[in-house]
């Protein structure tokens, strides 16, 4: 029997918080690609795809993580397919993490201003520039404190994978407990080493969130901002580009653009905002 931590105990810890690490990361990346294509069906504007989506994401954010893993590692079972828990945690968290990160980056692609997109359609800008260069720009910005404050909860999530056999942080220190007989003194070794992981992130998210409402307009200066507002673009613009029939017509400073176009179509556009200006009301 085991009484005392002693440097193998201590590693087995360090591997199972690799291990942890490890899986946090892969179901967050992999669910940041899913979430992105499914807010991206969300808001496409075709009915079939809102409705699939819109499923998606009411079942996984509708059911305890720990339901999820159940049904992926023994559903795969299923179809007599052999699956390590170490995959089939992976997928779990990856589904659960596209379901959680689609919808709130969807309410970030909504609250970008109707105008944007509008404006952009006016201009014959086809869907997938508008969103690259428009849209996503301004709109992946905004839940930048709610996806680091989820990440966090996907770490600590991960103590749910020990369920299934998968050995991250938590499930070796119920090892080392059974082991050593010291169970208050080995969670609070792997309780302190969930905090030391997490209450970084948790300090960026609330430092990213007050920079961003600081740094709003600044921030603004930097994205590709369709608009028909003249004078709003000759305020905040670095770069005016003028489009016609989806093509570029003119790319210019907002002095040169404004005081001195050298397209034909670009004086013409300027000189029929000049007439409606004089013109009275």
């Amino acid at each position: 029997m085991i009484t005392s931590l002693g440097p193998a105990q201590f590693h087995l810890l360090l591997v199972g918080t690799l291990w942890t690490l490890a899986l946090s990361t892969v179901g967050f990346l992999f669910g940041g690609l899913g979430g992105l294509a499914v807010a991206l069906c969300r808001t496409r504007g075709l009915r079939a795809l809102e409705r699939f989506a819109a499923a998606f994401i009411e079942i996984f954010r509708g059911t305890p993580l720990l339901l999820q893993l159940f049904i992926v590692y023994y559903g795969i079972g299923l179809f007599n397919i052999s699956v390590s828990p170490w995959i089939a945690v992976s997928i779990a968290f990856m589904l659960h993490a596209s379901a959680v990160l689609g919808e709130i980056w969807r309410g970030s692609i909504e609250s970008v201003p109707r105008g944007q997109t509008e404006a952009a359609k006016a201009l014959g800008i086809h869907y997938w520039f508008r969103m690259r260069y428009i849209i996503l720009p301004q709109a992946l910005k905004i839940p930048l404190p709610a996806t680091i404050g989820f990440l966090v909860q996907l770490i600590k999530g991960t103590s749910l994978a020990a369920i299934i056999g998968f050995t991250e942080l938590s499930r070796t220190g119920t090892l080392l407990s059974n082991i050593t007989y010291r169970p208050l003194l080995i969670y609070a070794i792997v309780g302190l080493i969930y905090f030391i992981v997490c209450w970084p992130l948790s300090r960026l998210g609330r430092a990213m969130e007050r920079r961003l409402r600081s740094l709003y307009r600044a921030i603004s200066r930097t994205l590709h901002c369709v608009t028909h507002e003249m004078g709003f673009a000759r305020a905040v613009a670095d770069r005016v580009v003028f489009m016609a029939d989806g093509e570029i017509v003119e790319e210019a400073s907002p002095e040169q653009f404004f005081s001195a176009p050298t397209h034909k179509r670009t004086q013409a556009f300027l000189g029929q905002l000049l007439v409606h200006w004089k013109s009275p009301k």
